[in-house]
């Protein structure tokens, strides 16, 4: 039942590693992966780390083979290049404390697990000079990421169902805002916990509070009226 276990913890910390670059893929075919919950998923990912952690610590030596040394002495500069995805897609506290606790548990798998040793030196060096910087932005984004927040007020579908409108109102605190309005595909790959989707195109963007008098339609599949503007979907 452990090894099951960490077997499902690996699984899940790979999953981790591999996010942003299915979402580098996404991006360059014009798609846009999201996850359901970032917060969940990184306080999962720490509880896995945690899990591994405590694992290993208890493991002999002799099951601890020459390519899990190397993986170990990897993880820690591949965790902080992962945490700028992460934070960046949602700056809540709980991402931000979720990377504390999984950067602390992998600098304890590179120092002590970690080989060969020029290998476990080097990522150690690079781990502390990206440490730094990393910790800025998570600081920066868990005090000030939320500042804007935006917040779909009306959804609108196109004719036939192929295309639907979404009235976005942007809130930028004492900064003021803006009204958006971005037409998505209505197709893609939706999994409960993540969606795939095409880029939407913003084709509006006004005053901050125009959504309370703004009048949208579909005049066609093809053609979105906002305010008597006639606005074609490419």
């Amino acid at each position: 039942m452990k090894r099951a276990g960490l077997v499902a913890c690996c699984i899940w910390v790979l999953i981790f590693f591999l996010v942003p670059l299915v979402f580098m893929s996404c991006e360059h075919f014009g798609y846009t992966l999201e996850l359901a919950n970032y917060s969940v998923f990184m306080m999962l990912t720490a509880q896995a780390a945690v899990y591994i952690a405590i694992l290993a610590s208890f493991a002999e030596e002799s099951s601890r083979d020459e390519l899990a040394g190397i993986l170990f002495a990897l993880v820690t500069p591949f965790l902080l290049l992962n945490a700028v995805f992460y934070v960046l897609a949602d700056g809540s506290i709980w991402v931000g404390l979720s990377i504390f606790v999984c950067f602390c548990c992998c600098c304890y798998l590179t120092a002590r697990y970690g080989k060969p040793l020029a290998l476990k030196v080097v990522s150690l060096t690079l781990s502390g000079v990206m440490a730094l910087p990393v910790g800025i932005l998570v600081l920066f984004m868990m005090t000030f990421g939320n500042i804007s927040q935006d917040t779909v007020v009306q959804s609108v579908a196109s004719p036939e169902g192929a295309y639907y409108a979404e009235v976005i109102d942007n809130d930028q605190g004492a900064l003021g805002g803006s009204t958006l309005v971005d037409v998505y595909e209505n197709k893609g790959v939706n999994a409960f916990v993540f969606r795939i989707f095409k880029k939407p195109q913003r084709i509006y963007h006004g005053r901050w509070g125009e959504f309370e008098n703004m009048e949208i339609y579909w005049k066609d599949e093809g053609c979105l009226v906002i305010n008597g503007s006639e606005y074609t979907i490419e």
